[in-house]
């Protein structure tokens, strides 16, 4: 298993980082690894969507808890398996701290490991 974790202050309030975080069907252009999301328009625990990632491999990307303060996903596709958390932290109304971690497995994950080096 490959875990990273990065903290940031984000010029943007909680209200919008979870706007951002929960609109699954947008997540392709933000997270490079993604090509396609499609599912449900609300945002869910244990919503299931449609998942294409880069190098055509498809798969399945859910919410697994929401909360006001964080945000935990899912994501796999054959040979990798993401989880991923955003907690959000103190904010004064227009920068808030967040801090993300990834863990991956799977042979996948194995090969992709260096790429964990940027986050948040």
């Amino acid at each position: 298993m490959r875990t990273a974790t990065g903290s940031a202050l984000i010029p943007a309030s909680i209200d919008e980082i979870l706007g951002t975080l929960l609109d699954a069907t947008r997540l392709p252009e933000w997270n490079p690894a993604f090509v396609t999301v499609r599912g449900p328009a609300t945002a869910e625990r244990g919503s299931v969507y449609e998942l294409r990632a880069i190098k055509a491999l498809r798969g399945e990307f859910r919410y697994s808890h929401v909360s006001r303060n964080r945000v935990e996903t899912r994501w796999d596709v054959p040979g990798l398996a993401e989880v991923a958390s955003w907690d959000l932290g103190d904010s004064d109304g227009s920068r808030t701290l967040v801090t993300h971690a990834v863990s991956r497995t799977g042979p996948l994950g194995a090969l992709l490991a260096g790429t964990l080096e940027s986050l948040p």
